[in-house]
């Protein structure tokens, strides 16, 4: 089996961060799948997946990319980095933490601003509308969502720990 000079985070990236409603092209049902060109298909865009009902296949930005251009996974990869430089006008490290490598700690939450302290930090040419790219756009749509449901959330704790 031949290795790759990939990155196990670098690969969690591109699988991740790159649309693959962008990589297919389309957002819409009914694609013509790369293995069996049937158009029984669906994106699950929570998961960043294609699907085709047809041959029972799922397909990450990679695999897309491998099946829809018949090449290999190393060109695949470095085809999709030079989309993604391109997506962010410059190569982003997102540094997420696993979740096996986070401790869960039950009496005290984690504060949401420690747990993406890391990714604003890499995200800092985000701030500017100018700079903004898509990806960036949505992450910070995202982040705000989370926000405002963790105020939520601390607001019925709060109530719950007050009659308890």
């Amino acid at each position: 089996m031949k290795s790759h000079p990939f990155s196990a985070h670098r690969l969690h990236q591109l699988r991740n961060y790159i649309p693959i409603a962008d990589v297919i092209g389309t957002d819409q049902r009914g694609f013509a799948c790369p293995n069996c060109a049937a158009r029984d298909t669906n994106i699950n865009y929570h998961k960043n997946l294609a699907r085709c009902f047809s041959c029972h296949k799922n397909f990450n930005p990679i695999d897309w990319v491998i099946a829809s251009h018949k090449i290999s996974f190393p060109q695949a990869v470095k085809m999709l980095e030079k989309q993604l430089a391109h997506n962010l006008e410059k190569p982003v490290n997102i540094n997420l933490r696993e979740p096996s490598s986070q401790k869960i700690r039950k009496s005290q939450p984690t504060p949401i601003g420690q747990i993406i302290a890391p990714l604003l930090e890499n995200l800092a040419h985000a701030k500017s509308p100018v700079n903004q790219c898509q990806n960036c756009k949505q992450l910070a749509a995202r982040l705000s969502v989370a926000e405002r449901k963790l105020e939520r959330i601390k607001a019925i704790l709060s109530t719950v720990d007050s009659k308890t």
